[in-house]
C-alpha cells in the first residue's frame, strides 16, 4: 500500500475539506512522518485523531482540530478510502479483463456494491455536516438575540411597572364612568400581556443561570396541570414510567414544560386529546407531549425554535416559548425536539440527564 501516493492523489479534496471546516488537518503515516497538512482560515477545540483503515490494516492516521474534529476526521479518512477504492477498481478492471465472462460478471457486482456503499456513506457525512452547520448558526444567533433581549428586559420592566401602577391608582382614585373605565382596565390588560413578554425574554436571555435541585418529572407534570387552564373538551391522557429524579433549575424546568403543555393545548383548539407520557432512556428522563391538532407545516419546521417565530395568529403568541423551553433543556445537559408527522399532530420531546446517584462521583 502506498500511503504517500493515496494522500497525495487526494491532496486537493483534503485541503478543501479543512477550509470548510475552517480548521486544520494533518495526516500521518504508520511510522509518524508527516505526509500531509491543511488549514482553514482559523482553528478551534482539541486536537482529534482518527485512524484509517484499509482492509483491516491501520495504515496512517488522521489527525484534525476544529469545531466539529471528529466528524471532520471521519469525513478525511472517507476521501482517502474513495481514493483507494478507485484504485482497486482499477485493479479489478486489469485483472477481469482476461477473465472469462462469469468472473467478469462477478467483479462488475462488487464494484457496484463498493460504488454504493462508497456514495452512501458520503451521503450521510455530508447530511451530517450540513446539519451540524445548520445548528451552529442557528445558536450562534440565538445567543446574539440573548444578549439583545437581557437589555430590552431589563430596559422595559421598570417603565412597564410604573404604567401599570398609575393605571391602577386611577382606576381606583378617579371617578370614571362604564366606558372610561373599561379603556384603562383594557390597559391594564394590555399592560399585563407586555410585562409577560419581558419576563419571557428573561427567561430566553437567562436559562444558565440555574440553582439545581433534584426534581421528580411525574410530580412536576401534575402540579401544572393542576393549574393549567384546559377547556372541558380536552382530554388528557397520561402515560407515566418509573422515572429517575433529574437535577435541574426546578423554576426553569417549570417553565419549560408549562410553554409544552400550552403549546398542546393551544394547538387541539378546545376540543382534542392530549398525551403526555415519560420513559427512561438509558440514564435519561425523557417527556413525551404529544396533541392531535393540525401539526405544523413542513416549510416552517427548520424555523420553529428560531426566536419570535410563531405559527399563532398575530396577538397570541410571543414567539419565544419553544426557543426558550429548547435553551432551558440544553442549559440542563438534555435536548428538546419536535416531530410532524404527515397525518397531522405533533409531538415534543423533552430529554434531561437524570441526577447522579448518592455515593457515585
Amino acid at each position: 500500500m502506498d500511503v504517500r501516493r493515496l494522500v497525495e492523489e487526494a491532496r486537493d479534496s483534503l485541503g478543501l475539506l479543512a477550509r470548510i471546516a475552517e480548521g486544520q488537518l494533518c495526516v500521518e503515516d504508520a511510522d509518524g512522518e508527516v505526509l500531509c497538512t491543511a488549514n482553514g482560515v482559523r482553528a478551534g477545540g482539541g486536537w482529534v485523531k482518527v485512524p484509517l483503515r484499509i482492509e483491516a490494516e491501520k495504515v496512517a492516521t488522521i489527525t484534525t482540530r476544529c469545531g466539529h474534529a471528529r466528524l471532520v476526521g471521519e469525513l478525511a479518512a472517507a476521501i482517502l478510502f474513495g481514493v483507494y477504492r478507485r484504485w482497486l477498481v482499477v485493479e479489478v478492471y486489469r485483472e477481469t479483463v482476461t477473465g472469462s465472462y462469469e468472473a467478469l460478471a462477478e467483479q462488475n457486482r462488487r464494484l457496484a456494491d463498493f460504488a454504493a456503499n462508497l456514495e452512501e456513506e458520503v451521503r450521510v457525512r455530508t447530511r451530517e455536516l450540513d446539519a451540524t452547520h445548520a445548528r451552529l448558526a442557528r445558536e450562534e444567533k440565538v445567543a446574539a438575540i440573548g444578549r439583545l433581549s437581557a437589555g430590552l428586559a431589563h430596559e422595559l420592566n421598570t417603565p412597564l411597572a410604573c404604567v401599570r401602577s398609575n393605571l391602577q391608582r386611577l382606576l381606583e382614585w378617579v371617578p370614571l364612568d362604564g366606558e372610561s373605565a373599561e379603556m384603562v382596565r383594557e390597559s391594564l390588560d394590555m399592560t399585563d400581556r407586555a410585562a409577560g413578554i419581558v419576563r419571557d425574554l428573561r427567561g430566553f436571555s437567562h436559562v444558565d443561570d440555574v440553582g439545581l435541585v433534584k426534581v421528580d418529572m411525574n410530580e412536576e407534570i401534575d402540579r401544572i396541570l393542576a393549574r393549567l387552564q384546559v377547556p372541558a373538551g380536552v382530554v388528557i391522557e397520561k402515560n407515566y414510567g418509573q422515572l429517575r429524579p433529574v437535577e435541574v433549575d426546578g423554576g426553569l424546568i417549570t417553565v419549560a414544560l408549562l410553554h409544552l403543555l400550552e403549546n398542546a393545548r393551544d394547538a387541539v383548539d378546545g376540543s382534542g386529546r392530549i398525551g403526555i407520557e415519560t420513559a427512561m432512556e438509558d440514564e435519561t428522563v425523557v417527556v413525551f407531549i404529544t396533541d392531535d391538532g393540525p401539526g405544523i407545516p413542513p416549510e416552517m419546521m427548520r424555523h420553529i425554535f428560531d426566536p419570535f417565530f410563531t405559527t399563532k395568529d398575530v396577538g397570541k403568541g410571543t414567539g419565544l416559548g419553544l426557543t426558550v423551553a429548547q435553551n432551558i433543556a440544553r442549559g440542563h445537559g438534555g435536548e428538546l425536539t419536535l416531530e410532524c408527522p404527515a397525518v397531522g399532530g405533533t409531538t415534543a420531546r423533552l430529554s434531561i440527564p437524570c441526577a447522579a446517584e448518592e455515593g457515585t462521583v
